[in-house]
C-alpha cells in the first residue's frame, strides 16, 4: 500500500490527497496468524467464524457458539492450527476448517474483527 500512496503523492502537488485516499480504502482481507489480531471470517454456505491469533496457538470461535483451543503447527507456506479433530488452515484466501478431515468451513476470507 505505501509504495502505491508515495506514487500517488508524487503526482498530486495536494500533500493531503494521500491522507484521504488511504482514509477511503475499505478494510483489507487479511490473512491472519499475527499474534494479537482478531479476525472474523466468511465463508460458503454464509457461515462464520472468529480467530483470535495468539502466540503459537489459535482461538477459534465457531458460529455455534463453540470455541476451540488450536496450538500452531509447521506448515510448507501459511498457517495450520490442529486440535483433533479440528484443524484451522490460512492462507490467503483459501482459509478452511476441517473437522474428521472434511472441510466444514470452506473459501473463507478474513477481515480485522471491529470491537
Amino acid at each position: 500500500m505505501l509504495p502505491i500512496a508515495l506514487a500517488i503523492a508524487s503526482c498530486s502537488s495536494n500533500p493531503d490527497s494521500v491522507e484521504s485516499v488511504e482514509e477511503t480504502t475499505p478494510p483489507a482481507v487479511v490473512e491472519g496468524g499475527v499474534p494479537g489480531q482478531h479476525l472474523k471470517y466468511s465463508c460458503d454456505e454464509n457461515k462464520t467464524f472468529e480467530v483470535f491469533f495468539e502466540k503459537d496457538k489459535a482461538r477459534v470461535v465457531l458460529s455455534t457458539d463453540q470455541t476451540i483451543e488450536m496450538p500452531q503447527v509447521r506448515a510448507k507456506s501459511g498457517a495450520r492450527y490442529v486440535s483433533e479433530p479440528y484443524i484451522l488452515r490460512v492462507n490467503g484466501n483459501k482459509t478452511f476448517i476441517k473437522e474428521n478431515d472434511q472441510r466444514v468451513f470452506s473459501q473463507c476470507s478474513g477481515a480485522i474483527a471491529q470491537p
